[in-house]
């Protein structure tokens, strides 16, 4: 039976080519848009090398301190080192934590060259590294006792290396960065901008760089990422964050730190902007449903037109059936494996279009989050996010839509009487 209703489709699909054409054309582009989108949000949210921990990672990026007892904040931006090693390094619930700073522009050369490189500089603690799956091709990065001990040590992108070396194999070498000698004890693979939180052309251990005490004591220009064992040690590892806050505003005489509902998971994370007001989640992620909701039910209601178009000429077909004992369960089935073939189609062609788009379109779609402070636009490979699953998803929702799209107009058919179907012209 199924083989019968794959074939009546089939031939459906030959006797009507425009109205097909149509129906098919708006599933693929239906699917090819649902899975730009969602590709979009996991180039910024899906583990890949080297945030390889994005579904691990909790992140307390902003902050605000404010004068004592007031509950609230005066001052807001990032944290100082001296509050990051009070208030976030003694957790115990968390795997690792590293205090990192933000990416700046800055010059690098070489010893003795008047030609300056600018590229983009990142501080960072040796925990840094193990949160991280860099692919080193000269050395390793630096380690703890380089942090504690403050020596000037620097981790470069092999393009950089290749800039001003002319070869990556530079481990012991001489750089100035901002006029400041470091030794190079490690080369990378270049990293892509889209994976912000680790981003950099140049990592240099964060105690060689002159710290600021911050306001209060407090705020300061770093982040605190929190690696946990597993996500569901998130609850025990804010709640550990909030007894350690309130811990360092009783030793605070002056002040009190706030941290806006932080640690943010990965995708809180990428939708913090500022530092006194915290993003609007529930908004966020409504709009992200409300746009595939209306990508969805446009070509869906044109397509129930179509489906209805399509059934009233059928009605006489419908009715011999009916009169040859055929059940309405029977022929909703038939159109429901009408659909099916057509939505198949439909997809296969959206997931060529996805492909296609991905290349010719990244800049209009992922352009915006590849640019650096130094004008570097750096690109992971966007194929490898054509998952089967993000497939699945694009094709599941468009089969729904269709079906039910489709299933209205046969079920208001089905009903109609044997000889009314027969009459119609």
């Amino acid at each position: 039976m199924i083989r019968l209703y794959l074939k009546q489709a089939w031939r459906l699909l030959q006797d009507t080519p425009v109205l097909s054409a149509i129906s098919i054309l708006g599933t693929a582009l239906a699917v090819c848009l649902i899975m730009v989108m969602i590709m979009a949000h996991e180039v910024r949210t899906a583990p890949y090398p080297p945030e390889v921990n994005r579904d691990r990672m909790l992140f307390v990026s902003k902050m605000g301190a404010g004068p004592k007892g007031e509950q609230k904040s005066s001052s807001h931006g990032s944290m100082s080192y001296l509050y990051a090693q009070k208030a976030f390094k003694p957790l115990r619930s968390a795997q690792l934590v590293s205090a990192v700073g933000s990416t700046y522009p800055v010059a690098v050369s070489r010893p003795g060259s008047k030609e300056n490189l600018s590229v983009d500089r990142k501080m960072a603690d040796a925990e840094f590294w193990q949160m991280f799956a860099f692919d080193f091709v000269e050395g390793a990065p630096y380690d703890e006792a380089d942090v504690a001990s403050s020596r000037p040590k620097a981790v470069l992108v092999e393009s950089v290396a290749r800039k001003l070396y002319g070869t990556t194999a530079v481990v012991g070498e001489e750089i100035l960065i901002d006029y400041i000698s470091y030794r190079i004890c490690g080369v990378v693979r270049d990293v892509s901008t889209l994976a912000s939180s680790c981003y950099a052309q140049v990592w240099v251990t964060i105690t060689s760089v002159e710290q600021d005490p911050g306001y209060g004591g407090i705020v300061g220009d770093l982040k605190a990422y929190i690696l946990a064992r597993s996500s569901e040690d998130f609850d025990a590892i804010r709640s550990e964050v909030e007894e350690l806050r309130l811990k360092c505003n009783e030793e605070n005489p002056e002040m009190d730190a706030y941290y806006l509902g932080q640690p943010d998971t990965q995708f809180t994370h990428i939708n913090r902007i500022w530092s006194n007001v915290a993003p609007d989640m529930e908004g966020i992620v409504r709009q992200l449903l409300i746009t595939i909701l209306v990508i969805l039910l446009v070509p869906a209601i044109n397509l129930s037109g179509m489906t209805s178009s399509r059934m009233r000429k059928r009605l006489s077909e419908l009715g011999v059936r009916r009169a040859f004992g055929a059940k309405r369960s029977q022929l909703l089935m038939q159109v429901l494996w009408e659909n099916l073939v057509q939505t198949s189609v439909g997809s296969l062609l959206g997931l060529l279009l996805a492909v296609a788009s991905t290349y010719l379109l990244k800049g209009l779609i992922y352009g915006y989050l590849a640019y650096s402070e130094t004008g570097a636009r750096l690109e992971i490979d966007l194929l490898s996010l054509l998952s089967p699953r993000i497939f699945a998803i694009a094709f599941g929702l468009c089969l729904v839509i269709n079906l039910l799209s489709a299933l209205l107009p046969a079920y208001r058919v089905s009903r109609r009487s044997i000889v009314s179907s027969l009459l119609s012209k």
